[in-house]
């Protein structure tokens, strides 16, 4: 493809001029000696990698020139390696699966039914919430509901807030597929929590929700509700409701990103499981370059509690 690509360009790379048309398929050039000396000195990360035209500052940053068609190649060769890593990666953790399952006398044939995921570890040990903390989440709630009662103000027909239907209900193996996923939210220890902050990733939206479930509620009221969940001690660098053993958060009062984001280890399982399959994961944790772990949990049918769990797990 780079040759195809190098046999469009009709003009010199480095100063513009027409090129002959009977030039050399990858050429690029024009036939100046001071075009091709100052093309040579050039590092190759500052040459596109598909038409090695010189690239600008902003085209440093994207790692290719303007030209769709170096465009479209670089990006299907960035695919690509992602998607070479991933399988790499998951033939390893596959291999350290094997391994770990030979240490505790898990059978093969039991330890292939184990799905892989490779999970995060949040390292932080919770401390007392600061006066401080506690006033700025506070101040968010209080901004928050500023908004949602403005919006609520200029709307003529405010949203109905509906509950699921009957025929919503999960099925036992979701309800399983749910409790597994949650599973390894506690084995992590919620990284992602931590950029929670003072705002809890609340917002005028997560108000006005709240405002149209209880909209006999003033300010204060609404706030003290919040507020009643914090904790004395929390993760110091995450969210304020983030505690060692989960958030304090009652679930209907989160915000909508709680319940929905699921982070790239825990969508190696999600959907990974058909009926009847058992609801098993092995869970290897990755800072930087390290890994840890090596824990397998399996839930019970029912989605309502972890039938067993057995492996090491990294210290806290």
């Amino acid at each position: 493809m780079k040759d195809s690509i190098k046999a469009s360009v009709t003009a010199c790379v480095m100063c513009g001029a027409a090129l002959a048309a009977w030039r050399p398929l990858e050429g690029v050039l024009c036939r100046s000696p001071v075009c091709a000396g100052k093309h040579l000195a050039l590092p190759a990360a500052s040459k596109c990698p598909e038409c090695t035209r010189p690239l600008t500052t902003p085209q440093l940053a994207r790692g290719h020139c303007e030209s769709t068609l170096c465009r479209e190649e670089v990006l299907k060769g960035r695919r690509e390696k992602q998607a070479a890593r991933k399988a790499a990666l998951l033939v390893s953790l596959q291999r350290r699966r094997a391994r770990a399952a030979a240490r505790l006398g898990v059978s093969s044939d039991e330890r292939d039914t184990y799905k892989v995921a490779l999970l995060p570890r949040n390292l932080d040990r919770p401390s007392p919430l600061t006066p401080r903390r506690r006033a700025l989440h506070e101040a968010h709630l209080r901004a928050c509901l500023a908004e949602a009662r403005s919006y609520l103000a200029t709307v003529k027909e405010p949203l109905v807030i509906e509950s699921p239907s009957v025929s919503a209900a999960p099925t036992a193996a979701q309800r399983a597929e749910a409790q597994l996923l949650l599973a390894g939210c506690a084995a992590c220890r919620g990284q992602c929590c931590r950029e929670g902050g003072e705002h809890a990733f609340l917002s005028g939206d997560s108000m006005t929700a709240y405002l149209q479930r209880f909209p006999e509620a003033d300010d204060d009221a609404a706030v003290a509700h919040y507020m009643q969940h914090i904790g004395e001690v929390t993760m110091p660098h995450g969210c304020v409701y983030q505690s060692a053993i989960g958030c304090t958060l009652a679930p209907e009062l989160r915000a909508d990103i709680c319940h929905d984001f699921h982070c790239t280890g825990l969508t190696m399982l999600k959907g990974q499981f058909a009926d009847g399959e058992p609801i098993r994961a092995y869970l290897v944790h990755r800072r930087g370059e390290r890994l840890s772990g090596d824990r397998f949990i399996e839930i019970a049918s029912t989605g309502e509690s972890v039938m067993s769990e057995h492996g090491s797990a990294p210290p806290a």
